[in-house]
């Protein structure tokens, strides 16, 4: 689902977000990490920026 998503949006319009700690009973947050890094194995560092902060501290105006 996130490579479709990244694949729709592009890394301009899509962010990670997880329920992290609630959803730990299942996960570790690494593990959520690493599954994400796997969804989008040939993303440049300059994507993933976008994917794990970028594009989020954009949208939010966050300075």
């Amino acid at each position: 689902m996130i490579r479709e998503a990244v694949e729709m949006f592009g890394f301009d319009r899509s962010m990670f977000a997880s329920n992290f700690p609630v959803g730990n009973l299942s996960a570790s947050l690494t593990a959520i990490v690493a599954d994400v890094l796997a969804a989008v194995p040939k993303a440049a560092e300059s994507d993933l920026c976008k994917l794990f902060a970028g594009t989020a501290q954009r949208f939010y105006r966050i300075d």
